[in-house]
Parts: structure tokens; sequence; C-alpha cells
């Protein structure tokens, strides 16, 4: 449209092509069924309930072995910072003593 003063389209001519394009129509009834599967929900299905169950305890087995594989390397690094430790200390015995 060029420049003028009947750009602007009033609420009234809007419904008017909106009523023209959007006709209604009747939905097949394959398409309203499929509908209905996806929007159903069957209350009483325990089958999703025994997998959240499932799932659950995997995944607490898994932070539970997490869990004891970091204790066990805290605890095999802390006896090598001390067999490390015992090493380094000079012991006095067997050592010849200093000529005065």
């Amino acid at each position: 449209m060029a420049g003028g003063a009947r750009d602007v389209i009033s609420r009234q001519e809007i419904e008017s092509l909106l009523r023209q394009a959007l006709v209604p129509v009747e939905p097949s009834r394959q398409f309203v069924r499929r509908l209905r599967a996806r929007l159903v929900r069957y209350e009483g299905s325990s089958t999703s309930t025994l997998w959240a169950i499932v799932a659950g305890l995997a995944i607490a087995l898994v932070v539970i072995i997490a869990g004891f594989s970091v204790a066990l390397r805290l605890f095999l690094g802390i006896l090598t910072l001390v067999g490390l430790l015992e090493r380094r200390q000079p012991s006095s015995e067997g050592q010849p003593a200093a000529a005065a």
C-alpha cells in the first residue's frame, strides 16, 4: 500500500478477513483418536512408578560406589604420604658415629 491515510485497518475489517480465511472444519476420526490417545493418562498404571523406583535405586547405588571410591582413594593417599614421610626421616640406627 502506498503511504496514505488508509494504511490503518479497523478491528471489524480484521475480524471480517479472519472469518473469511478461518473456516471451521470437522476433523477426521483418525485425527481425533490419535489426539485423544496422546492426551489420555492411565490412572493406576504402576509401570512408570516401578521404573522410577528402579532408576532411583540405580542412581543411589552409583552414588554409594562413587563415595566408596573417593574414600578409598583418600585412604590410599594418606598411606602414601605416611610412607613418604617415614622414608625421609633419617634413622639413627646403623649409621657410624662421626670421628672427632
